[in-house]
C-alpha cells in the first residue's frame, strides 16, 4: 500500500523546519512553526509534526524545547 502524499500544510512545514534550522542553528518553537504556517493552534502543529515523524522525515524529542530534528535535507 502506499503511503499518501504530504499535505500542503506538511510540506510549508517541513520547508520552514530546514530554511529556519539553516538559518539560525537550532529548530523553532512550535508557537514559531504555527504562525508561519498559518495554522489555527499548537495542537494542528503537533498533529502533523507526529505524522512528519511518522513517515520518518522528522525526529521529535519529547519534553525537550525546541527537539525537533531533520533526518535529511528537504529536497523541493
Amino acid at each position: 500500500m502506499a503511503s499518501k502524499p504530504l499535505t500542503a500544510r506538511q510540506k510549508r512545514i517541513l520547508y520552514y523546519l530546514q530554511e529556519y534550522i539553516d538559518t539560525k542553528r537550532y529548530p523553532p518553537s512550535i508557537r514559531e512553526i504555527a504562525e508561519a504556517v498559518d495554522a489555527s493552534s499548537t495542537s494542528v502543529v503537533f498533529y502533523n509534526l507526529d505524522r512528519l515523524a511518522q513517515r520518518g522525515l522528522i525526529d521529535v524529542v519529547p519534553n525537550i524545547a525546541r527537539g525537533i530534528r531533520l533526518k535529511g535535507k528537504v529536497v523541493e
